[in-house]
């Protein structure tokens, strides 16, 4: 057990020592000057942030985030893998995924997307630990899951989408658990209601502490209706954003500032051509043509948010960005503290990458999606408790995409990294139930053949 943790501690260091305090870019910089100042908007993870700045008023920096979220990955992922392996064979498995190319760059990144993931392979890590247990500990590791669901939506906004599924597991496990095998089928459906209920309810709890907390409204949405009208505009060849707020009316023009891959040119650079953060008053012109234009034009909407789907599943297409490179220039000071150590990550993760950063078919979301299916599809066929965590988690990553489709402004390959990492857990403890019954096989043929060698011996 001791070597066990000792190789846990290894994943945790061979991301962290590198990367150092953390690779950072705008998004971090902004979340970490929120911490640091106390002034929060609703535009990144305001509760977060809340939480975190007493810390950072203390000198406690982003590396520490850092290392607080690879050990909740670590050990989250290390319970999970522990359903197919022994200590030893399970934190080898951790290490393993740590390190291949589509988790490896993503974990050194301070942000969102690995505060998601961490959270929700804890939560499921818990609610595995809840089926396995009776009694009050159930009712621990069950609290502990609703707690780690909720940090996983403070961590992302669309993360409702997805933390339903481990909620809705841990009411089956209270309503479904004590059902007659008639009433079952029903009480899922119940369980289903209940999941997603509290998330709802989980999103508006935290909606309440933003306010208490004194979140700022930094009209972020606008972003989301500029980059629809946007797309809209190139595809239907009409310039669909309002007057007062883009005064040219061109299609070539907003060919030149923007693509499916991005609209910020619009709204950030030195001198960008739409004045932002937009007014109240600018945010409800934009918002009210936004509705309009999807009522009038549906087809177009579809095909706009299609198109940026297909981008980033990577259908065809390579992955954008796959890992962030370096840390943003920033006004804090912060830099790589062990350049030799970040330059061999880098060195690493290039092997994986060309020379615009982006990845081919080894980091294609669709592929690790397909896969989710397959623990879905076993679960239907026939139940056990270890299937039906495995379900939960590739259901997980599928509802995701709801989220995505609905509110992503771009491609990006971080956006898909938590349900690619999630995938990676998915097919480890696969392989070691496959290789637990291969050995188990292997010692019952053994067994037989030294029951008949014994038998002929004792006969002849």
């Amino acid at each position: 057990m001791l070597f066990a943790w000792l190789i846990l501690a290894v994943a945790v260091v061979v991301v962290a020592f590198p990367f150092w305090p953390g690779r950072m870019n705008t998004d971090t910089l902004n979340e970490i000057g929120a911490a640091k100042t106390g002034i929060y908007t609703n535009q990144y993870t305001p509760i977060l942030e809340w939480l975190w700045h007493p810390f950072y008023k203390h000198g406690i920096g982003p590396g520490w985030v850092l290392t607080g979220q690879l050990v909740t990955f670590v050990v989250g992922a290390y319970v999970l893998l522990r359903r197919a392996f022994r200590p030893l064979g399970a934190a080898l498995a951790v290490l393993i995924i740590t390190i291949t190319p589509q988790v490896y760059g993503e974990l050194g990144l301070v942000g969102r997307d690995a505060w998601f993931l961490s959270f929700l392979v804890a939560c499921f890590a818990c609610t595995s630990k809840a089926f396995d247990a009776k009694g009050r500990r159930r009712i621990g590791w069950a609290v502990g899951a609703i707690a780690f669901a909720w940090l996983a939506q403070a961590a992302r906004q669309n993360a409702v989408t997805s933390i339903f599924v481990p909620l809705a597991m841990i009411a089956g496990l209270f309503v479904v658990g004590r059902a007659r095998p008639r009433r079952r089928p029903v009480l899922v459906w119940q369980a289903t209601a209940i999941g997603i209920v509290a998330a709802v309810v989980i999103y508006g709890s935290q909606s309440v502490i933003d306010r208490a907390i004194g979140t700022h409204n930094s009209r972020s949405i606008g972003q989301l209706y500029l980059y629809d009208l946007a797309n809209m505009s190139r595809i239907n060849h009409h310039d669909y954003i309002p007057k007062s707020i883009d005064p040219t009316g061109s299609v070539q023009w907003l060919d030149s500032y923007t693509d499916i891959e991005s609209s910020l040119a619009l709204i950030t650079g030195a001198n960008p051509p739409i004045k932002y953060p937009f007014t109240a008053k600018a945010e409800s012109t934009i918002e009210h043509r936004w509705k309009h234009e999807i009522i009038d034009h549906p087809f177009t909407y579809l095909r706009e948010r299609l198109h940026e789907m297909q981008y980033t599943l990577g259908l065809g297409v390579d992955q954008i960005w796959i890992y962030h490179p370096y840390v943003q220039a920033n006004p804090f000071g912060y830099t790589s503290t062990f350049q030799w150590a970040d330059n061999l990550a880098n060195d690493w993760m290039q092997l994986f990458t060309n020379s615009l950063n982006n990845g081919g078919i080894i980091f294609e979301p669709w592929i690790f999606l397909s896969i989710c299916c397959i623990p879905i599809g076993l679960e239907l066929r026939r139940h056990s408790t270890q299937r039906l965590i495995l379900a939960g988690i590739g259901l997980s990553a599928l509802t995701y995409q709801i989220g995505l489709f609905l509110a992503q402004l771009g491609p990006n390959y971080r956006y898909e990294f938590p349900c690619v990492a999630m995938t990676e857990i998915i097919i480890a403890v696969a392989v070691g139930r496959c290789w637990q019954h291969a050995r188990d096989g292997s010692l019952l043929r053994a067994d037989r053949a030294s029951t008949q060698s014994a038998t002929s011996t004792v006969f002849s």
